[in-house]
Formats: structure tokens, sequence, C-alpha cells
């Protein structure tokens, strides 16, 4: 390696593209880092406002005064938007733009912000590279987690971060924005030499396929394709240089991303160059386990004991051979290609795939269950993801904080308390009510089929148990949370909830009775409105909601449960169940109405 003694001289001898769009406060934070470095040209692009975004063309013409305030010697130049163009064409337009006038430059958007060595980073490598079409791409992000790959200040990756970077007119030019290059080299021997691990293949291949079918409005993605297909490299430093401070609720491109692939800045020293101008596999490789798919990462460690015992009836795809097995790690490679814009998983995306593979496997929600092979989509490695989801996702994770709270203020002066959480899975929730009534408790999760790895992941919880079925002894308080609307006798099965709660006891009802997916099943959703008017009929008395899940219903057992008032009032419920449904939706509807026509001058 050969060191740089001294910086290069300030201020900074390249130009900066600098793209912004709406947010000042970011603006503000990235622009004092800009003019701390003084390029001599700095262009300034910005998107146009989106129609109907309250205060939103307030926003973007204040970001746009804050990304001009220029102080010092420097020309600039402006491509400001009155239409909004989108993520994609606005930010390849913009860069176009740049490379027109500048052979070379750094990009930065509006929230990345650098440490000051980032601008002496890019401006020495960009001189040193300038004739080198091995190299594409110069960024400033680390995701290394503290790992120093070779002794110099930086090493050469295939993937070219995009939160602060920089890049030549040559490199740029052959950035291909719809991908016309992919069908062709997807199917090619060089495509499956530069990616030879299967999972990561159909990570990127279910990506790339959305991109050409331009169902994803991004520009980063089609340059990552085609700094690839030309097999170019990016200078990665040896720490990381910029950090993401754009996460919130008006993010555009950040806003599902996960913090945790957020990491501070760091200084970079004196520059050190490598002997060699080659990617280094070991740092790829753990940037796509870590970064990019650290979710499969976390559930492949336990891949076989997860696929081979989830639910899996026989016939199964998930069986622990090593062929279904490779198969079961690829189709949750492929899932979280789906969903990885931004890196994190979509709510809505992820139902809308599960709908898919509740079609794909052949289930009528309108058919009786018993006729099909419901088997066959509980085990499938999309239902795996939806319980990553449910235990990553901080809106569920708070609503089991909600509840395991609420049991801990009531019941942890209780001795030898009793808990049974029907359907409880993984046992997320059942951990949380153990953490907050420490000694003393016995909670038991009742699951016909429980996952063998559920149960390691468990094993040093002494006071949690699986079982298959309730306890003849009875509990102080059973838990029903998102069961009943997958069942087709949703009633029946509220019964033995009730049968096995104490007099005295609790028993908590979560439902979900709409159709929101396709295995929320039709003949529950009577129950919507009158769900308390037929469990009323059941020896207990309506308790109220879980303070921060409204959703969670509370009933106190305060008798035996007589069933001669059940069949009466479940079939009144079924008659008047559809005609409050369409109420509600027309009552939703109204009050729309009235706030739309509340808004309008």
């Amino acid at each position: 390696m050969t060191p740089i003694v001294a910086p290069p001289p300030s201020p900074l001898n390249t130009a900066v593209l600098f793209l912004v769009f709406n947010r000042p406060d970011t603006t503000a934070q990235v622009f004092e880092a800009i003019r701390q470095a003084r390029p001599p040209r700095l262009y300034v692009a910005a998107d146009g406002a989106r129609a109907g975004r309250d205060g939103e063309a307030e926003r973007v013409a204040k970001v746009r005064d804050i990304a001009t305030a220029v102080d010092w010697s420097c020309d600039v130049k402006t491509l400001f938007r009155e239409q909004n163009l989108g993520c994609k064409l606005a930010v390849s337009s913009a860069i176009t733009w740049f490379f027109e006038q500048e052979e070379q430059g750094i990009i930065l958007e509006d929230d990345c912000l650098p440490h000051p060595d980032f601008f002496r980073f890019c401006d020495v490598l960009l001189e040193r590279y300038a004739e080198d079409e091995r190299v594409s791409v110069i960024t400033g992000d680390n995701f290394q987690r503290g790992r120093r790959r070779g002794d110099a200040s930086y090493y050469f990756s295939k993937y070219n971060h995009v939160w602060g970077w920089a890049s030549w007119r040559r490199a740029w030019r052959l950035y291909d924005g719809n991908l016309s290059f992919w069908l062709e080299w997807k199917t090619s021997a060089d495509w499956r030499e530069r990616t030879p691990d299967a999972v990561e293949r159909r990570y990127w291949e279910v990506i790339f396929d959305r991109m050409a079918r331009g169902e994803i409005d991004t520009w980063d993605y089609p340059w990552t394709a085609s700094v690839w297909y030309r097999g170019g490299l990016t200078a990665t430093p040896n720490v990381n240089l910029v950090t993401n401070i754009g996460f919130g609720e008006d993010a555009t491109h950040t806003r599902g991303a996960l913090r945790r692939h957020v990491l501070p800045r760091q200084a970079l020293g004196t520059i050190a160059h490598p002997t060699n101008v080659a990617r280094d596999g070991q740092a790829d490789d753990f940037v796509f386990r870590h970064h990019f798919t650290s979710r499969l990462s976390r559930a492949s460690r336990s891949v076989r004991s997860v696929f081979a015992a989830i639910r899996g009836g026989k016939g199964s795809p998930c069986h622990a051979s090593e062929v279904n097995l490779t198969w079961c790690a690829e189709d949750l490679a492929t899932y979280l290609a789906r969903f990885s814009y931004g890196h994190g998983l979509d709510i809505q995306a992820l139902w809308a795939e599960m709908d898919r593979v509740w079609r794909a496997l052949g289930l009528d929600n309108r058919k009786p269950l018993a006729e099909q092979r419901i088997d066959d989509f509980y085990a499938h490695p999309v239902w795996v993801l939806n319980g990553l989801f449910s235990e990553s996702d901080p809106e569920s994770l708070a609503h089991r904080q909600a509840i395991a709270d609420y049991l801990g203020d009531t019941w942890a002066e209780r001795p030898d308390l009793r808990i049974a959480d029907f359907g409880g899975g993984s046992g997320t929730l059942a951990r949380q009510i153990a953490d907050r009534i420490p000694g003393g408790v016995r909670i038991e999760i009742i699951e016909p089929f429980p996952a063998e790895f559920f149960q390691r992941r468990l094993a040093g919880h002494e006071e949690i148990v699986f079982r298959e079925s309730f306890s003849p002894d009875g509990y102080d308080v059973v838990i029903a949370q998102d069961v009943l609307e997958h069942v087709e006798k949703p009633i029946e099965l509220a019964l033995r909830c009730i049968a096995a709660t104490r007099v005295g006891g609790m028993v908590l009802f979560a439902n979900c009775f709409h159709p929101f997916i396709a295995c929320h099943l039709p003949s529950t959703f009577y129950l919507r409105h009158t769900f308390r008017y037929v469990i009323d009929s059941l020896a207990l008395v309506y308790v109220g909601c879980v303070p921060g899940a409204s959703h969670v219903q509370i009933f106190r057992k305060v008798g035996e449960v007589d069933r001669s008032g059940v069949n009466r009032r479940a079939r009144i419920a079924r008659a008047l169940g559809p005609l409050l449904n369409l109420a509600g939706r027309l009552l939703a509807l109204l009050k729309s109405w009235v706030r739309k026509a509340g808004t309008q001058p």
C-alpha cells in the first residue's frame, strides 16, 4: 500500500451535486457540511412539490433557499423542477445534468451527512482512478460493523452504496434506468458467475425483475445493475464516512429502512491505498448477509429446525432435506427482495404476497377448509416471513407489550399465576409477559403443532411451556390474539378459551374480523360488530380494552358457561352482522366525506 502523507489542498477541488426535496431540517445539516468543505462549484437539484400534499410547496421553497445560501467563492447552478418527477427520474436526470457539465464529482442527498474526511477521500480517489475503468464508484458508506478489510484505508466492493458517493462521467454514461440489458443478462453465464450464491442471486433477480417491469420508483437499483453489468468496482472506506439522518414520517426513500443500518461517522485519517484493484468477496458476502438481508441471516442460522418443524404436514415443501432447505432459504430471499425497498418490510406488501401464495396453493376461503390443504399455507416460507415480521415490527411489539404491562399491573401480586396464550406461535408475547411479571408466573403456549425451533429458543424460560391443548386445571388468564378470524367456527373456539378460564379470571380477545387478507375467513366477519353481544351470554362481563392496544377486549369470567343462549345469539348475530358491517362502511365513508368537505376553501 502507498500512504498519502498530506491531505490535498483546501478548499475542495471537486464539484458537488446536492440533491434536495422537502426537508429543511436535514437539508440544513448537510448543507453546513458542504459549506465547511467549500467546493468550487455547487450544483443544486430539487424535484417539484407533489400535488395534494399540504404545506409541501412551502417546505420545498424553504429547502431551495437553504441549499443555495452560499457564502464562499463558489459557482452555483440549479435545476429546480416545477412538477414532481418522482424519485427515479428526478434523481437520475439531475445526475445526468451534473455529469453533462463535470467530468467527475461528488453526489450528496439531503439526508446523507458526511464526515469532513469524506470530501478529501473522494477528492483524492477521483483523481487517482480517473482513467481506471475498473473503478466506477467511490462510496462513503461502510457496513462492515467494525471489521477492517485489508491493511489500506479502503477496499473494493461490488456494492455501490449511495448514501454519499462520487463518480465520473465515463461511469454514469453507462447508467440504464430501464434495465434494457437485464432479461438477456439474467439468463447468461456471466450473471451466474457474478452471483454464485443461489440465495443472493434469487434476491437480486426479484429486485431487478421488478425494476424492469417499472414496479419500483427508484434510481439506485438500476445504477447497481448497470455497474455490475459492466463489471465496475466501488472504492469503499474502511470506516463509515456518511450517516443517514433521514429517518422519519416525511422520508420518501428511507421511511421503512432499518435504523440499525445507520452507523456513526468516523475519521479516516491518512489515506493509504491498496496495492491491487480487486473485489473483496468476504466483505461483499458480509454486506449481503448483514445489511441487505439481515432478517434472513437471523432466520437462516436455524433454518433446518424452522423449516423442518414449523407446521409442516405430509407433502409440505419444507421438509428437512438439503435440497428443500435450500429452496426455502431461496424463497425467503425472494420475499425479502420483494419488500427490500428501503430495506424494511411493508405490511401491505407482505399481505399481498401472502394472498398470492394462498391463491397459488389453490385455497379458497369461501369453501370449507376441511376439504382443502390448508396446512400447505402454514408450512410455506411466506408464513415464516409473516412471523419474522410480527416479531420485529414496532407496532406489533408495542401491542404485545401493552398486554404484558396490563397483566403486570393487574395480576403481579397473584401467587402462582397461570396464563394460557392460545396460538402463541413463536412465544414473543409469552416472553414479554414473563419479563413483566418475574417470578411466580407460569405461561402455557397452546399450540397443537409447536415448532421445535421456537421451543428451543424458549429453553431458558422455565416459566414458559408449550402444550397441545388446555390444561384441565384451568387458568387465571387466557389470551386469544389474532386467532378467531382464522378458524371456521370462532365461537366454538371462544367457548374453549372461556371454559379453560377459572371463575374470577380474565379472557383477552384480540380479533380482526376484516377482509384484510385471504386467510381471514369470511365466515367470521359477521362478528365484527357482534362479538361482544354473543360473548356476553357466556358468563362473561366486559371490562374494557387494554390501554395502548384498543383492539384487545378484556372480559372477566363471573360464572360457569351456560350454552343455552349461545346458539340463539349467534343466529341473531349472523343475521345482523352483515347489515352492521355495511352500516359501518357507510358511516366511515360519510365521515371521510365530511372531513374532505371541511378542508375545502
